[in-house]
């Protein structure tokens, strides 16, 4: 099957009729801002590594040891507080007379990891990913690595470009910030921050869309009146939110193609476009390899 050009997917004419012009896209990975944006229409950045509330339970827990901290809902659904009070029981909680954790009323803040996670802190940590060259599994399943955790633990609403600098949204089940912000001295290219606690893990699918900062270079134009034209118009009017023939697939068979089969219904068809062993695929090359080395 032929590769695939604009007139295959019915890509056939401009939306302007001005005259275009040339320049390269993405010469560098910092040339394509990636910025998601959530269902509610806030655009992602990164613009705290911290997590505050987690270090205040560290600095009593180091230097007070004779009290007790949790974290509790504020007044309002957006905020949240850190209640203190004393251990009656003593030692840390360690004494004869203290009673065991999991048969308190009030459940301490604790860092055992997710057997003991606290019923009042939501079990799904929410934080923002940026990174740089790196597509979201390759920075996941370094971050999953370095947590010793894997990577279905994490759950994002889609993936963003290899050679551009992103930022998104990602949840992580059973998870302290405290954790993931102390790899931010470790990790390369890749840093989290702004975190919270959330009910519910994020899914695929589940974001507005994504806001691009796009730097062409190497601009060829019959005239700079041409350019400024160019930009005038897409400031009036707007462009098609699209980037190429990658929404169709890189393989043999046009993903558009299965979807068509699958719509009208042809699941044999669509399931052969799939699975069937097509010229120039790794699998049939190494079966026929096979076959010829067992004579």
């Amino acid at each position: 099957m032929k590769t695939l050009d604009e007139a295959d997917v019915g890509i056939v004419c401009y939306i302007s009729p001005l005259p275009g012009f040339r320049g390269i896209l993405k010469q560098r990975y910092s040339d394509f801002i990636v910025n998601e944006v959530d269902l509610d229409g806030n655009v992602t950045h990164l613009t705290n590594l911290e997590s505050p509330p987690e270090a205040v339970h560290n600095f009593f827990k180091e230097h007070f040891k004779f009290f007790v901290t949790d974290t509790v809902d504020g007044p309002d659904t957006s905020s949240k507080c850190i209640r203190v009070w004393f251990n009656a029981g003593g030692n840390n909680g360690t004494g004869r007379k203290s009673k065991k954790r999991k048969d308190r009323g009030n459940k301490p803040c604790d860092d055992r990891g997710s057997d003991s996670w606290p019923e009042h802190l939501d079990k799904f940590l929410r934080f923002h990913l940026y990174k740089e060259n790196k597509d979201t599994q390759e920075a996941l399943g370094l971050i999953g690595k370095m947590l010793g955790i894997q990577p279905r633990s994490f759950g994002f609403a889609g993936t963003k470009d290899k050679r551009s600098v992103s930022t998104q949204r990602v949840t992580v089940f059973k998870q302290r910030a405290s954790r993931l912000a102390a790899l931010n001295e470790r990790l390369i290219g890749i840093k989290v921050g702004d975190f919270c606690h959330v009910k519910e893990g994020l899914l695929l699918g589940q974001l507005y869309g994504n806001r691009f900062t796009i730097t062409l270079r190497g601009v060829v134009a019959d005239s700079e009146d041409t350019i400024k034209a160019s930009a005038d118009a897409l400031g009036k009017h707007g462009f098609i939110n699209y980037f190429g023939l990658q929404r169709f697939g890189s393989g043999s068979v046009p993903t558009h193609f299965i979807g068509a089969s699958l719509l009208r219904g042809e699941w044999k068809t669509a399931v052969s476009m799939i699975l069937d062993p097509r010229e120039g695929d790794i699998l049939l090359m190494f079966l026929h390899a096979s076959d010829e080395n067992s004579f």
